[in-house]
């Protein structure tokens, strides 16, 4: 003799039986559809997708709603921010160095050409 957890009696009953849906028209399933089938889409007859915080807040009845944000400026957050701008900085003025000097050796030279 075979029992499940809830002490049904699995060998008193017949287990090729058929299941018959409670209302066959109202649903979205085929009547022959598998377990595999209803689990893969999660028994899930229909989806709303209309979102209302303020219906949530009305039904929920929250007496207090906070957030706390906590956040602490640490050694190594501070170590690496200055790495990064000290990095961008000699980027940026090792590619605009060498157009700074041209445009500054233009300018000398017209001015020596001038006077």
């Amino acid at each position: 003799m075979i029992k499940s957890i809830c002490s049904f009696d699995l060998d008193s009953h017949n287990l090729t039986d058929t299941f018959i849906l409670l209302n066959d028209t109202e649903t979205r399933f085929l009547r022959n559809a598998t377990v595999a089938m209803l689990t893969k889409e999660l028994f899930i007859e229909s989806w709303s997708s209309s979102i209302s915080y303020n219906d949530f807040f009305d039904q929920c009845h929250p007496s207090k709603c906070s957030i706390t944000l906590i956040k602490r400026f640490s050694l190594l957050f501070i170590f690496t921010k200055l790495a990064s701008i000290y990095g961008g900085f000699s980027i940026v003025l090792r590619l605009a160095s060498p157009l700074m000097a041209k445009f500054t050796h233009k300018l000398i030279l017209k001015r020596q050409t001038i006077v």
